[in-house]
C-alpha cells in the first residue's frame, strides 16, 4: 500500500507528462503554433518544444527554426521573440547554453532564480535595449541585455534578429564570472 501511495504522490508532483502546453509568441504566422510535449524516449529532455504548422510537427531546438515562420514589424516583437528562448522555463527546451535574461525586481524564495535586486541591477547591469535597423533588402532588430548561462557567467549580449526570424548571438562581454556574486543559481534542470 505504501508503494502505491508514493507512485501516486510522484505522479502528482511530475504533472500530466502526456500533457500538451501551448507557448504564445505574437510574430508567428497565424496557422503556426508552439507546443510543449512530452518525449520521453528522451532521457535528458522528458519534456520538448515542437512547432506545429498544420501539415507538420517538428523539433525545436534552436531559434532558426524559427525562420520564415514570423513576421517581426516592432521593436517589441524583437524583444519578445528573443527573450522566447532565454525564459526561466523555456530556456530548457532551445540549445543556446542555458541562457536565462536576468531582470530586476524583488527577490523572494518562491521567485524565479534570474532575479536580481533593483539596485544591484542598476549598478552592474544592463537594461534591455532594441534598435531597429532598416536596408533596402531587410530590417534587422538589434538587443542588448543581460543573461546569465549555465557555466554562471552573467554577460552582456548584443543579438541580431531579422525580420524573417533569423538570429544570431553577435557579441557576448562576460560582466561576472561567478553569478552568485549577484544572488543567482542557475541550476538549470537540478
Amino acid at each position: 500500500m505504501c508503494g502505491v501511495w508514493l507512485l501516486a504522490c510522484l505522479l502528482l508532483l511530475a504533472g500530466n507528462g502526456n500533457a500538451k502546453t501551448s507557448i504564445s509568441l505574437s510574430s508567428l504566422e497565424p496557422a503556426c503554433r508552439v507546443e510543449v510535449l512530452a518525449t520521453p524516449s528522451s532521457v535528458s529532455s522528458p519534456r520538448s518544444a515542437f512547432l506545429d504548422c498544420g501539415c507538420q510537427r517538428f523539433l525545436v531546438v534552436s531559434p532558426q527554426n524559427f525562420y520564415g515562420k514570423v513576421h517581426i514589424k516592432t521593436e517589441a516583437q524583437a524583444l519578445e521573440y528573443a527573450r522566447f528562448f532565454s525564459g526561466p522555463t523555456s530556456y530548457r527546451f532551445f540549445d543556446l547554453g542555458g541562457m536565462v535574461e536576468v531582470f530586476p525586481g524583488k527577490k523572494d524564495e518562491d521567485g524565479e532564480f534570474n532575479v536580481v535586486r533593483e539596485e544591484l541591477f542598476s549598478t552592474v547591469l544592463v537594461r534591455p535595449s532594441v534598435k531597429k535597423t532598416n536596408s533596402a533588402e531587410t530590417t534587422v532588430f538589434v538587443i542588448q541585455r543581460t543573461v546569465v548561462f549555465l557555466d554562471q557567467s552573467v554577460c552582456e549580449i548584443t543579438e541580431e534578429v531579422g525580420q524573417d526570424g533569423s538570429y544570431h548571438l553577435a557579441h557576448r562581454r562576460v560582466l561576472l564570472t561567478d553569478a552568485a556574486k549577484i544572488g543567482i543559481a542557475h541550476l538549470g534542470d537540478i
